[in-house]
């Protein structure tokens, strides 16, 4: 009968009968099992970023894994700027927990392409992932706000924004040259400026209702913009709202002529609002015929009173 593995191994007198009859009480009191998790909370304590009661303070590249970094579970906090300018950041995972991404935490980190959020974030703050070559996000369902220049000059294709999501600083997604397109939240009142301004693949943008307020600059130089689609809720276009937009072609209308339906609600938009748009001329007539303000008390069709 051909003998065993622990057998000929006792024969050739790499181990003895009593460490076998050793181990198997080992086994049977449990302290194998009790070393093994000891060796893996003696590991995980190997680590070489800095972290402080509970908040992550620095980060060091060795850990790394190939580009990936796993905020540990007991990190309840990420301070500012902990993985700014990281080149060798490809990856980034957070845990449910943490409810806030700090100023500038991704800033220019140019090869992060992919970021994994937990729902317990409810903002993410200046300036946040600026820089960064994510291509789609899956922004947190409770996201209450998105602040300045959040994602200005990263490469996402699409963004659809929360409806939880009630502030959105100026600049948020800002030269974002490859966005296709956007999903703007129900909650919004106010697109503020430049908040798109730069984004020349967009084609077609539907401001959903609630909207009231279109900021300075928010969709300028879109040179691709073709149509948009304002809710009745609108009721202000500041200066160069739409400014530079040189393909828009027109307004609440699904055609291919240039046609502009400004929405009824409507109080006050600037004179330059569509300068540089082919329909410039068309949104004077509209406004004009339907006394919408150009300054505060003056109608386009009255003069500019120093």
């Amino acid at each position: 009968m051909e003998k065993s593995i622990i057998q000929r191994l006792i024969d050739a007198g790499i181990i003895t009968k009593t460490d076998i009859e050793e181990y198997n009480k080992q086994i049977a009191t449990g302290l194998i099992k009790q070393q093994v998790e000891e060796h893996k909370v003696e590991k995980t304590k190997q680590r070489f970023s800095k972290i402080k009661n509970g908040v992550l303070i620095e980060f060091d590249k060795r850990d790394l894994v190939d580009g990936k970094y796993v905020v540990p579970s007991d990190v309840t906090e990420i301070d500012r700027k902990v993985f700014s300018d990281c080149s060798e950041l490809k990856q980034i995972i957070i845990h449910e927990g943490i409810k806030e991404i700090k100023y500038a935490t991704f800033a220019l980190c140019k090869n992060l392409e992919s970021v994994i959020l937990p729902d317990s974030i409810e903002e993410i703050g200046l300036e946040a992932f600026v820089g960064c070559s994510i291509e789609y996000i899956e922004l947190p369902k409770n996201l209450k706000m998105i602040g300045h220049n959040a994602f200005y000059g990263t490469k996402l294709k699409e963004v659809e924004i929360p409806d939880s999501v009630e502030q959105m600083g100026h600049g948020a997604f800002a030269e974002n040259k490859s966005l296709l397109v956007i999903s703007l939240p129900s909650n919004l009142e106010i697109v503020r400026k430049d908040a798109f301004a730069g984004c020349v693949s967009l084609k077609e943008v539907v401001i959903p209702e609630g909207v009231k307020d279109i900021r300075e600059g928010a969709f300028s130089d879109c040179i691709n913009l073709e149509r948009v689609f304002l809710p009745q809720s609108l009721e202000s276009i500041d200066r160069y709202g739409f400014g530079g937009c040189s393909s828009l072609i027109n307004i609440n209308v699904n055609s291919t002529k240039r046609e502009v339906n400004l929405p009824g609600n409507m109080r006050y938009l600037c004179h330059t609002a569509f300068n540089g748009t082919p329909i410039r001329e068309l949104v004077r007539k509209f406004a004009t015929e339907n006394k919408i303000v150009q300054y505060p008390g003056q109608t386009f069709d009255e003069p500019k009173t120093k």
